[in-house]
């Protein structure tokens, strides 16, 4: 028994990942071409990981990311801002707190999605494996006769 009361009785079996077979459905009618071929490139990237369910969360992703680029080319960089011409202030361009919303956005997707690797590590269960030791540190250490010690 928990501090609020017993735990709730489910009947809901955790999904297995194994159990979504088959492709992607493909990208929406409605989607631009650029749209299109992200579509694909990030459907490749997943290779077979990627199932039915995760279909939507890949058409969101190319959604913000088109409207990002859309954004951000109305903004004018490298400042973001804009000169008021009643009172000549300068303030940031209020698209940029839109465009960085949409960004924000789009990096908790891909995170979801797994799109960089260490982010495709952790979804597919891998360990990030420990890179070799520098062999210049390690031809240093043996020619200053220094005990190497290891964390693992």
């Amino acid at each position: 028994m928990g501090a609020r009361g017993p735990a709730p009785k489910t009947s809901v079996e955790p999904l297995d990942p194994n159990a979504f077979t088959g492709e992607l459905p493909p990208p929406p009618q409605d989607m631009s071409p650029e749209g299109v071929a992200e579509f694909k490139r990030i459907a490749e990237i997943g290779g077979k990981h990627y199932t039915a369910a995760d279909y939507q969360t890949i058409v969101d992703f190319v959604e913000l990311l088109e409207k990002e680029r859309a954004i951000h080319a109305e903004i004018e960089w490298p400042h973001a801002t804009l000169v008021s011409e009643r009172t000549g202030a300068t303030y940031i361009d209020p698209r940029y707190s839109i465009w960085s919303s949409l960004r924000k956005a789009r990096f908790a997707l891909a995170q979801k999605l797994g799109l960089n690797p260490t982010d495709r590590a952790r979804l597919l269960g891998g360990v990030a494996s420990k890179p070799a030791e520098n062999p210049l540190l390690a031809e240093i250490r043996s020619a200053q006769n220094l005990k190497v010690v290891s964390n693992g």
